[in-house]
């Protein structure tokens, strides 16, 4: 039950984090039990066939899906293959954020061939996986969300005709403003000094990729219908796993507050899951590789996707109060579709609050409309000069 934040220790815990204000507190919160050593040793142990399994799933289900967007002619099975191709794209991305925390092998070469090839899959390949990695692993150490083109801010400061223009294709689950950003990383290194290095993988890569696009037209056009609402359907999925997963603040590169604590992180970090409490709610989550354990992966990065599961439930053995679960997530996710990318900066997102009914196995979230960040192991933050000046 979540109300069992009423014991004096999650008083005390709210007063060891001095610098957490009201606004971001998690009134739900109850402290976390810490891992012993032996039980860190065996949770960050890796398992090599599930993860040669995972990895084998995902190449093959990609190869296996553009094979037949591109040669069947059943409506169905057009249907299916683009279903497995969105899959296979979440699974890269989870990998690759997988291998940013060196999670699939001990080899720090291994990891890295394995982050590039995710990168392929994802679409995310424009930039090295060491960009990625760096800059995920950066987000844990500031314990903030760096992200200087701030999805849920940047609409509210464009032209009303482009507002017009930009909302209806939101609305319908368009993610517009994501492919913005996301185009934005690729122009922004052009012309920008510090990014030079960058610059010469964008074009090949660039050069690569929409002649393998050219291709599949060729051979027939819907299957570039296919490949895109796969790709649609992959950034929407993932922006709602991230949309409520913090309440902490939101930065552009270069003006990182104080580094926080571990009970500051963990109050202003929640789990997106459809659960533990049931097989099939277990098997659900392991579908999109449990990366909707986030308060268990950030005080554990190292603990491998598999383990996250074992690891939420004894780090929380009595309490829901770090949990959103995914069906309420979906249907507020929809209502505030709109509020979420039309925020100023300042205005408050909201959060998530106790749950007062009884039995209750997470938190509320119909006052927190939650954000759109850059996904950080999919899209590079690149700072634009000119839209500082700005």
């Amino acid at each position: 039950m979540v109300c069992t934040i009423a014991s004096a220790n999650c008083v005390s815990a709210v007063q060891r984090t001095p610098c957490l204000d009201s606004d971001e507190r998690n009134k739900a919160y109850v402290p976390y039990h810490k891992l012993s050593h032996d039980e860190m040793v065996r949770l960050r142990l890796h398992d090599t066939l599930i993860n040669v399994v995972i990895v084998t799933y995902m190449m093959g289900g990609y190869v296996a899906a553009l094979y037949l967007i591109m040669c069947t002619n059943s409506l169905m099975t057009l249907i299916a293959a683009t279903i497995l191709l969105m899959h296979t794209m979440i699974v890269a991305l989870t990998l690759t954020h997988e291998c940013s925390h060196s999670c699939i092998a001990q080899s720090t070469w291994l990891n890295h061939v394995v982050g590039e090839i995710t990168l392929v899959i994802s679409g995310a390949l424009y930039v090295p996986f060491t960009e990625l990695q760096r800059q995920h692993n950066e987000h844990h150490a500031v314990q903030v969300g760096i992200d200087s083109y701030q999805v849920s801010h940047i609409l509210s400061t464009w032209p009303r005709w482009l507002q017009i223009l930009i909302l209806p294709l939101e609305a319908c689950y368009i993610p517009v403003l994501s492919f913005i950003s996301w185009w934005r990383t690729l122009i922004v290194p052009l012309y920008v000094h510090k990014y030079q290095h960058l610059r010469k993988r964008i074009v090949i890569v660039f050069v690569l990729r929409h002649t393998f696009f050219y291709t599949m037209w060729c051979i027939r056009p819907t299957s570039l219908v296919c490949y895109f609402a796969a790709h649609v359907l992959f950034i929407d999925v993932m922006r709602v796993y991230d949309a409520y997963h913090h309440t902490f603040q939101i930065v552009s590169r270069g003006t990182l507050p104080p580094k926080h604590d571990f009970d500051y992180e963990q109050q202003t970090t929640y789990s997106t899951v459809f659960g533990r409490n049931t097989l099939t709610r277990r098997m659900l989550d392991m579908i999109f590789l449990n990366y909707g354990y986030h308060n268990a992966h950030h005080r554990y990065p190292r603990v491998p996707w598999h383990r996250l599961q074992e690891l939420d439930a004894i780090m929380y053995p009595k309490s829901n109060g770090h949990v959103i679960r995914l069906p309420a997530a979906l249907k507020e996710y929809h209502r505030r579709r709109i509020d979420r990318i039309t925020q100023k900066r300042g205005d408050s997102f909201g959060k998530p609050k106790l749950n007062p009914a009884k039995d209750a196995d997470s938190l509320l979230i119909n006052d927190y409309i939650g954000v759109v960040m850059n996904i950080s192991s999919l899209v590079l933050d690149v700072d634009d000069y000119s839209l500082q000046r700005h």
